[in-house]
């Protein structure tokens, strides 16, 4: 199916062009074209992220009728996979697009007790594909640790994962959206940071060698970050954090993680992607970067 653009009206019924008409001042388009550009990948979790992180509905009534054109498209276009669903009403569609953060993280731990694996990036994928994750958000500051620490455990690490969940989201929850560009340092490697410290029990006052270890790690994964520039992309930051920290672990610990290089399946949904610039863009995938 075409995806339409929010400054054309070709092919979309009169319904859709009234529709956006009704809301041509909301961020420039009715939020059913923005809303349907995200389905070009097929993710019907991707259009109410993309809508929730984006528009602000003025009423129901509008609110209900992009509601029914999404789900018209969602059902014409291919049969949805597991992580899959229709907006089931109003309220569905304003309860998942204006969960708190807290309300996210407690999701994401919930769901990554589920996952059995040993390479954080698929444990990762699984969770980031979900409804209630944003293409960009601090809730990546609880994602990206726990699935370092889920992997962990289920490599065989000696690790109590539920408080181990638990005090990896009281730190995440901690770190403020956006500090990647207002203090320099990105939330994915400090997620990651906040893992292996509590991994290995590791605080201000730690003289065994991890404090200063962990300082390492986390140079060396920020450095990788700014050779590539920005602007901040909290997928392309993840892979980044990743790629540093499953190294790290299998030289640290006596557990060896697995890792898969991502081909990005996100460009889509993310207005300021790099593209060529990025070692994970699927149209220029570096393989083994």
């Amino acid at each position: 199916m075409a995806v339409e653009d929010a400054g054309s009206s070709k092919e979309l019924s009169e319904d859709d062009r009234n529709g956006r008409r009704d809301c041509s001042k909301v961020y420039g388009g009715c939020p059913y074209v923005v809303a349907y550009r995200s389905l070009s990948i097929w993710r019907s979790d991707s259009a109410l992220t993309y809508i929730g992180s984006r528009i602000w509905l003025q009423t129901k009534k509008q609110t209900k009728k992009c509601i029914i054109r999404i789900n018209k498209q969602i059902k014409l276009a291919k049969k949805p996979t597991k992580n899959q669903s229709l907006f089931a009403s109003v309220d569905e569609f304003e309860r998942k697009s204006s969960m708190s953060i807290k309300e996210k993280a407690e999701l994401i731990v919930a769901d990554i007790k589920k996952e059995q694996g040993t390479n954080p990036v698929l444990i990762f994928e699984n969770i980031a594909k979900k409804e209630y994750v944003s293409i960009n958000g601090p809730e990546h500051h609880i994602l990206d640790g726990a699935s370092l620490l889920m992997a962990y455990k289920n490599a065989g690490g000696e690790i109590d994962i539920d408080q181990a969940l638990d005090k990896l989201m009281a730190e995440g929850l901690r770190m403020p959206g956006a500090m990647c560009g207002l203090w320099g340092i990105c939330g994915a490697i400090t997620s990651i940071g906040a893992a292996l410290a509590i991994i290995d029990g590791t605080g201000p006052l730690s003289t065994d060698g991890s404090w200063g270890s962990h300082m390492q790690f986390t140079s060396k994964a920020i450095g990788e970050l700014g050779i590539i520039n920005g602007p901040r992309c909290c997928k392309r930051d993840a892979m980044i954090a990743f790629k540093n920290g499953v190294d790290y672990v299998n030289a640290h610990y006596d557990v060896t993680l697995q890792y898969e290089q991502m081909k990005c399946e996100f460009t889509e949904l993310n207005e300021q992607c790099i593209k060529d610039r990025c070692p994970f863009y699927a149209h220029s995938f570096q393989q083994e970067y």
